[in-house]
């Protein structure tokens, strides 16, 4: 390996510069040539062989799209608390690349949703959200497989993927799924019905939605909301998936008990 990507996001608070130098200064001194890249400035990385994301599990949604694009793996660095996606700390990314050299590593590979509308395909790593753009309750028609399933009234929907089950959906009181898992979680947030619940439902299942109204937006991965009117949108799981870098089997399980404060011996 001799040239890697370091992406993060240039108005992170959390981040200082001294952070970035302090990174690229440690990944030079083992003879491998870094590209800055942020979320502002992309640049060509055709010729590299790996992507570094320095900052939060945000910070890796943002470059989860770039490194699928040039089809480089994904090594998540953070700087304080290590998220569900992020593997390693500042302090250790020596190790961690040394142990990648070595190929003392492997691959988690997780699949992103594909969204259908008017033609045009997005991915989402995380999850697809829609909402209406005020405090209104909104209704959307939802079929699984051409198959009617219910119309849902509430003041949006999540449909998530095995990785988003520990974000905006769990927030929502959804359930929470291995990332090994290849289901596609519907989540719809303060329903307006109490018997109304997540559904987790297979991979290859095709979940078509046809909003009632026309004051709709829809979210990938907690982007800027798009406007859309009541024409349908279908979501499927896709082929596309991400190879991030992963060296002990326990992270998502550490995950877990760290980030939700789980207790009990280890």
């Amino acid at each position: 390996m001799n040239k890697v990507a370091l992406y993060y996001l240039e108005n992170n608070q959390n981040i200082s510069k001294t952070d970035i130098s302090s990174v690229v200064a440690k990944i030079e001194k083992m003879g491998i040539e870094v590209t800055q890249v942020t979320d502002v400035q992309i640049k060509v990385l055709s010729d590299h062989q790996l992507m570094i994301t320095l900052g939060g599990d945000g910070t890796i949604l943002r470059a989860s799209m770039v490194a699928l694009q040039y089809g480089l793996p994904l090594l998540g660095i953070s700087k304080g608390n290590l998220g569900f996606l992020a593997e390693v700390q500042s302090k250790d990314i020596r190790k961690a690349l040394e142990d990648y050299t070595q190929e003392a590593y492997f691959f988690d590979e997780r699949h992103l949703l594909q969204m259908t509308y008017q033609k045009s395909q997005q991915l989402a790593l995380n999850e697809i959200t829609i909402k209406n753009n005020g405090i209104k309750m909104i209704e959307l028609e939802v079929y699984l497989n051409d198959m009617y399933l219910t119309t849902y009234k509430a003041d949006g929907l999540i449909l998530s993927t095995s990785t988003g089950s520990t974000a905006y959906n769990l927030s929502a009181g959804g359930p929470i799924i291995f990332p090994d898992t290849k289901a596609i979680i519907i989540t719809p947030i303060c329903s307006h019905s109490l018997t109304v619940r997540s559904l987790v439902v297979s991979s290859g299942d095709t979940i078509k939605i046809i909003p009632k109204g026309k004051d709709n937006w829809f979210s990938i991965d907690g982007n800027e909301p798009v406007h859309f009117s009541n024409k349908q949108i279908s979501i499927s799981y896709s082929d596309e998936f991400i190879n991030f870098v992963r060296f002990s089997k326990h992270t998502f399980i550490d995950g877990l008990r760290n980030k939700l404060n789980w207790s009990g011996k280890l």
